[in-house]
């Protein structure tokens, strides 16, 4: 590990009310504080897939999504009024995509252990091959302001696997040189064994602040805070008041049965005023939002929400995929609090 390890730990308690309406601002408050959704725009997706996973607004071109399409990935490129453009097919078992300073596509190939760059035209531009270390890449963000990228999988800190690994690594991007590791499995989930979270580890991070990642993982009730220029790493974690503990894992087929039950944490987002988890629903319908301020003060959780959050805009705007079937639609939606605006750092 890099730095010192600082732990905190928020139990938010006491009863959340929500009430949203799209239209406007809807606001969810906690302990006096009132965090809200203003929607500023709906895009319909004309041939919409099932699946939608990741989507990521492109400058004055339109939209990029990552659905699955069976044992592989696909990304589908959309106009900037939902018209459906072209298919980047058979991409391998892409979990995470990424747009660069200069509009190309980045996806990791979890297996091959290799980045793959595409135009937004469909064509490869180049590959690069994880090495020296080497291993399975699930998800990859770039550093904002800077030339920096993070990719996120498990690299064994011993001769096996099982003795623990770190989770995200920085990378320069002119060079494509490893840097550094964040993050052991034996310091973050002291029994990560016993519950078997090895086969389940898949960080995702975020930034708009060059100083700071911020990283969530599968198993984790909440987030790391790494700062970037200490090696400080901190840890917040929701109380279960908001995020119901996770069980152990005794092998996959419990694992995924259990997973698809409970609320989990399905991705995490910078808003450049909060920080947003994204909150899959286990038995009930839909999804949610658990809403904290950049030192990782715990705001509100909001339960209703205009469809499943899929990322975020380059100025911070939320992005949600919601519609039934070959009819969904893009939402774009900024969260405001009560005086209008965010928590800055």
């Amino acid at each position: 590990m890099n730095g010192m390890m600082e732990r905190r730990v928020w139990q938010a308690g006491g009863r959340i009310v929500c009430g949203l309406v799209f239209v406007g601002t809807g606001l969810c408050q906690q302990a006096g504080t009132s965090v809200g959704l203003r929607v500023s725009g709906r895009v319909p997706l004309r041939a919409a897939p099932e699946g939608i996973a990741e989507a990521i607004k492109v400058p004055g071109e339109g939209y990029a999504v990552r659905c699955k399409k069976g044992p592989t990935a696909q990304v589908r490129l959309y106009g900037r009024t939902g018209e459906f453009l072209r298919s980047l097919d058979d991409l391998g078992a892409a979990e995470s995509m990424a747009l660069d300073a200069d509009s190309r596509l980045w996806l990791p190939e979890l297996r091959q252990r290799r980045l793959s760059l595409y135009s937004l035209q469909g064509s490869l531009l180049d590959t690069v091959v994880i090495k020296k270390p080497s291993f399975a890449i699930h998800t990859i963000a770039f550093g904002p302001g800077s030339d920096r990228y993070f990719l996120g999988g498990c690299l064994p800190t011993g001769a096996m696997v099982t003795e623990g690994c770190r989770l995200v690594h920085e990378y320069d991007g002119r060079t494509n040189r490893y840097l550094r590791s964040f993050l052991s499995t034996t310091e973050e989930y002291p029994n990560w064994r016993d519950r078997n979270y090895l086969r389940l580890l898949s960080p995702q991070f975020d930034s708009l602040d060059s100083r700071r990642l911020y990283v969530t993982d599968v198993p984790a009730r909440g987030f790391w805070i790494i700062d970037l220029e200490t090696g400080r790493t901190s840890k917040v974690t929701v109380g279960t008041k908001i995020l119901p503990e996770v069980p152990g894992i005794v092998d996959a087929e419990q694992g995924a049965k259990l997973y698809h039950q409970l609320d989990t944490i399905s991705r995490l987002c910078d808003t450049g005023d909060f920080i947003v988890l994204g909150i899959r629903r286990g038995v009930m319908p839909g999804s949610a939002l658990v809403v904290f301020d950049h030192g990782g003060r715990f705001l509100a959780r909001i339960d209703t929400t205009p469809g499943t959050l899929v990322g975020r805009t380059l100025e911070g705007n939320l992005l949600f995929y919601g519609g039934p079937k070959d009819a969904g639609e893009i939402v774009e939606a900024k969260l405001v609090s009560s005086s209008g605006r965010g928590s800055r750092r």
